[in-house]
């Protein structure tokens, strides 16, 4: 008699394993969401086909987590099936799509439709008196905080045609950006701070300095020259310095020096 009572007993179990399997899979179906992707250029709004994107789930400590993977198709289309999503769980959105940086999408709280903008921040390296594109050229993101102090936010080179794209998080909700890059090994090059989509050029070399004996008029080559900024006050403020080279030159980029 136990034995039938063990029986009936197990077999309850396993009914209730099953049930209990079958409502925790119809709970996870109904709290997954469709997120539908269209992955285009910011600037010229192009769509980028045939690239990966990452989803990544926010977690409670600021943290992510990769959950999912997807590639773009002709039209630059993809879509992700995420749990929790636009019922309190939060993801974010990763692609690589130019001079191989990381761009990031600001983070997604509900399903449906989102156009994931990339290259908001387009920039061209020039050099200021050739006027011939600067490539291989590394270039510094900078985020600009609340205090007015900058924090890091990426870093690149410059392609074949003196370019780079970076996708600056929540460029287009309010946060502002800058770039720095090397002047010719004479201090740095600033752009203006930007706050929006932009298409940038940034010239370097803007101020040319050329070093000669009076007497001999011959240029003097391995000379230190240093960069004052005059203040309103009347005081000088050292800006950079650099070597001239063996045509006895050197060139900075003094950040406003062409509105004066």
């Amino acid at each position: 008699m136990s034995y039938f009572k063990a029986l009936r007993k197990f077999s309850i179990y396993r009914v209730f394993l099953l049930l209990l399997t079958v409502l925790l899979t119809q709970t996870a179906y109904a709290a997954t969401s469709t997120l539908h992707v269209t992955l285009a250029n910011g600037i010229t709004g192009e769509t980028v086909p045939n690239l990966r994107i990452d989803a990544y789930e926010r977690l409670a400590d600021g943290s992510k987590q990769w959950r999912a993977k997807s590639t773009t198709d002709s039209q630059g289309a993809a879509a992700f099936e995420l749990e929790g999503l636009g019922a309190g769980q939060v993801y974010l959105l990763r692609s690589k799509p130019y001079n191989g940086i990381s761009a990031y999408s600001e983070d997604i709280d509900s399903g449906a439709d989102f156009s994931f903008k990339v290259g908001t921040l387009q920039l061209t390296l020039v050099d200021y008196l050739s006027q011939a594109t600067l490539t291989d050229t590394k270039v510094t993101l900078y985020k600009r905080l609340a205090d007015g102090s900058d924090k890091w936010a990426g870093s690149a080179r410059s392609d074949e045609s003196g370019m780079i794209r970076f996708t600056p998080v929540g460029l287009e909700n309010g946060e502002t950006y800058s770039v720095r890059t090397s002047s010719y090994g004479a201090g740095n090059a600033y752009s203006p701070v930007v706050s929006s989509v932009s298409d940038l050029t940034l010239e370097l070399g803007t101020l040319a300095v050329t070093v000669q004996d009076f007497f001999s008029q011959t240029a003097l080559a391995d000379a230190k020259v240093y960069l004052y900024r005059r203040e309103a006050d009347g005081s000088s403020k050292r800006m950079a310095s650099g070597t001239t080279d063996a045509a006895g030159l050197v060139r900075f980029t003094p950040f406003g020096i062409e509105q004066g």
